[in-house]
Formats: structure tokens, C-alpha cells, sequence
């Protein structure tokens, strides 16, 4: 379930974003949910935010090692 607080505070979240664009694969259903932290601020913020909301977080860093499911 998408929780619409943290859109409001982290606006460029991507909604049911592909992610065979961010694979070097490049094959991949979307995500829920897609954030890419511009600097290390951003990515713990996030994190702290959805930790507060029990949101799942997956870290996919480079993904050159990373299958990810259609």
C-alpha cells in the first residue's frame, strides 16, 4: 500500500516505476515505490521516514549483479 505522507514529503518518488531502465540487464517489473537519492542526506532521510511508516526498503546501489522479477 502506497503511503501518500511520504510522497508529499519526498516529491520525487516514482509511482510503478520499470526498473529494467536501472538494471544493467536492463529487465524488470516496477516498483511500488522508487526513490534516487541525490545525496547522502536524502537517502537517510527517506529511510528514516519509511522506517516511521513501516515501509520495506531495498537498496539496489549499482545493480549490475541484481535480477529482478517482471
Amino acid at each position: 500500500m502506497i503511503k501518500y505522507e511520504l510522497i508529499t514529503k519526498f516529491t520525487d518518488i516514482k509511482l510503478n516505476e520499470p526498473l529494467g531502465k536501472y538494471v544493467q540487464n536492463k529487465v524488470g517489473g516496477p516498483a511500488e515505490m522508487l526513490y534516487i537519492a541525490k545525496t547522502r542526506e536524502n537517502l537517510i532521510n527517506i529511510i528514516k521516514e519509511a522506517k516511521d511508516d513501516d515501509i520495506p526498503v531495498t537498496i539496489l546501489g549499482w545493480a549490475s549483479n541484481t535480477l529482478i522479477s517482471d
